[in-house]
């Protein structure tokens, strides 16, 4: 089947706050409330899902092998425990510990939907103060992580003692993985040493190691668990090493994007045509933004759409489109 995007408006169901779209007809005045209280009355005639447990991968791999994604979540997997409190953050730990069987008792934290990276490591804090009884264990990638490892100092100061796997795969991999060009420049990052982050932020006693084999992996995780306070493991991953949900996307990106190679001529008339379908505002074609000869005000008085679209980026800088949602208002 694939991975698209591109979906057909008419085969869809919406349901807002005050209405209901089907396909092409509107219907107002719906509140949600009734609209999902009515749904919860019918009886599915589907047999009721049930998932069976699957066996994970085994642990395979010699010591002297270079940690693959492969090796590296099944590890991960028998490492978890029942009473463990894991924080995944928005990255491929995301793509990686999920379809791993977990022990029972497993609380499993990830807020994949809003992509908020950096946002794993708070959490990782957060949690482990308000259940010292469990042990927290923070997943995550040093991208993600550059953004709030400094939370790792209050870790320290407050005696909370997680044990956190920083995976160093030299850049955004979920960026490399979902764009056409993986290296460009702005995927990269500076090259921290993570291993030495906990010590340089207060925490001397923690246990640190940076790992880059099966080998010194297995010893590591081993160690980190006997720790009586922190931990932190910077875990060496190969830059394009994908685990495999992500892998897949990769191999679908035009699916997922659209076709590259585009002229800027071609982009420009498809972004226009984009904007204009799909959020409701009139933009300006750079003809009449830029060359008009007859109309001198062109640029003085747009559009009504376009000056809502002005309007709309003053109040926020980082408003790049708006597109109107089902309760009438904004959306960023």
């Amino acid at each position: 089947m694939g991975f698209s995007t591109h979906l057909d408006p008419a085969r869809f169901i919406s349901i807002g706050l005050n209405d209901v779209r089907v396909g092409d007809q509107l219907f107002g005045n719906v509140r949600i409330a009734d609209v999902l209280a009515a749904l919860a009355k019918f009886k599915s005639s589907a047999p009721r899902y049930k998932r069976t447990p699957e066996p994970n991968p085994s642990i395979n791999g010699k010591p002297s092998d270079k940690i693959t994604m492969d090796a590296l979540y099944p590890r991960y997997a028998k490492f978890i425990r029942s009473g463990d409190n894991v924080v995944l953050e928005s990255g491929s730990s995301s793509f990686g510990v999920p379809p791993m069987t977990l022990a029972d008792d497993v609380q499993v934290q990830i807020q994949m939907l809003w992509g908020s990276i950096g946002w794993a490591t708070g959490a990782a804090f957060g949690i482990a103060l308000a259940d010292p009884k469990r042990k927290t264990i923070l997943i995550t990638g040093e991208g993600s992580h550059q953004l709030t490892a400094n939370e790792i100092g209050n870790m320290g100061r407050f005696g909370a003692n997680p044990i956190i796997l920083c995976l160093n795969n030299d850049g955004y991999m979920v960026e490399r993985a979902l764009e056409p060009n993986p290296d460009w420049s702005y995927n990269d990052l500076a090259k921290w040493r993570y291993a030495d982050v906990p010590h340089a932020l207060g925490c001397t006693d923690w246990f640190t190691a940076r790992v880059e084999t099966l080998g010194e992996l297995d010893a590591a995780l081993k160690a980190a668990r006997e720790s009586k306070s922190g931990a932190y493991i910077e875990v060496i991953g190969g830059r394009m090493d994908m685990p495999k949900g992500l892998s897949f996307a990769h191999t679908r990106l035009k699916e997922l994007c659209g076709p590259s190679g585009l002229t800027k001529q071609q982009t420009t008339r498809r972004r226009n045509s984009y904007v204009r379908s799909n959020f409701g505002i009139a933009t300006e074609t750079a003809h009449k933004i830029d060359n008009c000869k007859q109309h001198e005000n062109c640029r003085a008085r747009p559009s009504n759409g376009f000056a809502r679209f002005q309007q709309a980026r003053r109040r926020s800088p980082r408003l790049l489109l708006v597109r109107r949602n089902s309760f009438g208002g904004m959306a960023r």
